[in-house]
């Protein structure tokens, strides 16, 4: 997983059906004293939107220090890519994953309609993310249906006082009413497509700083046309 095992035992309890080289079956895995190295200290890391694997993994230990996990295995032996030491270590290493994702969703479930937890950096780290605020085309005003977004949004900022935001306009070729992607945009569309971006991120620092967030934890990325690839990106 990236990281090496400072110190650790895993008991495996496994039960497995075998008909025509198909293997089926469950295992109880047991990591017991499991420490991976490699520590960060959490509340930087977090406050930078990301948890590391090793403290994500800590989190899921019951009072004796142990992870216990419930894995389902299924595999073809007559498969030339079949190797068991994938067959019972890469489901390990899912369900760990799994296990610290959810774990930390149950964390901000509070926050659901805003946070969504994804795993990158080479499999290290897992990703607090804030989801995306949707607008109506052509629209920069904050409506109704933004309203519960916004409201935990906002609670989830005065919860986590440390916390601060990156907020980056978004403009779309529909906000331009085209139909699909251009293959060019002449000028005046960019800065219009610019000009609504901005008054979108304006509005939302505006909301926020009126409920109460202080305007320091709340930065503007710097607005730069990037040309749309496919008709689910925009203008940045």
């Amino acid at each position: 997983m990236g990281y090496q095992i400072d110190s650790g035992q895993l008991d495996l309890d496994l039960k497995l059906k075998s008909k025509n080289g198909i293997l089926d079956g469950t295992s109880h895995v047991l990591l017991r004293e499991f420490d991976l190295g490699g520590r960060q200290d959490s509340s930087t890391v977090i406050k930078a939107g990301a948890v590391p694997l090793n403290i994500a993994v800590s989190v899921l230990k019951d009072s004796d220090n142990n992870i216990g996990l419930d894995i389902p295995l299924s595999g073809d032996i007559e498969n030339p890519a079949f190797g068991w030491q994938d067959f019972l270590l890469l489901p390990v290493r899912k369900a760990l994953f799994s296990a610290s994702s959810t774990y930390l969703m149950q964390t901000f479930v509070p926050y659901a309609n805003v946070i969504s937890i994804a795993q990158f950096a080479g499999d290290q780290l897992l990703r607090i993310r804030v989801e995306p605020l949707i607008f109506t085309a052509e629209d920069s005003n904050l409506n109704e249906s933004q309203a519960v977004f916004l409201q935990q949004l906002s609670a989830l900022m005065k919860d986590k006082k440390d916390s601060q935001l990156k907020a980056c306009g978004i403009a779309s070729y529909l906000d331009l009413g085209l139909p699909s992607p251009p293959v060019s945009i002449d000028d005046e569309s960019k800065e219009k497509a610019r000009v609504l971006a901005q008054k979108r991120a304006d509005h939302l620092k505006d909301y926020l700083v009126n409920e109460g967030i202080a305007s320091s934890r709340i930065f503007f990325v710097h607005l730069k046309l990037t040309f749309p690839r496919a008709a689910n990106q925009g203008w940045s």
